[in-house]
């Protein structure tokens, strides 16, 4: 998480998330004000990345529930799963 190749990925998707974001912003006519929007978009990936060292830290103690900081997270953005399961199959087959 804090070598050269995840910061060069990070900084990639925060490229691509904002010029998407502003993208789909503009083609809906709604006002960009980036002083306001690049921030929070940072806010985010910051707040993902917090995410996947916590699950990373829960995994090296040995626990088995490493989806609980991403169920936390979707959560603290108003997302709820109706089973959480998914998540577990879902990163499963992203393993396999």
């Amino acid at each position: 998480m804090t070598g050269i190749e995840y910061k060069t990925t990070e900084k990639k998707i925060f490229g691509i998330l904002a010029r998407e974001t502003i993208s789909g912003m503009t083609a809906s006519g709604l006002p960009i004000d980036k002083d306001k929007l690049l921030p929070q978009l940072l806010g985010e990936l910051q707040s993902i990345r917090k995410c996947i060292v916590q699950a990373a830290e829960i995994r090296k103690r040995g626990d088995t529930d490493v989806i609980a900081p991403l169920v936390a997270w979707l959560g603290g953005h108003g997302l709820k799963m109706s089973n959480e399961c998914i998540i577990t199959v879902a990163l499963q087959r992203n393993t396999q």
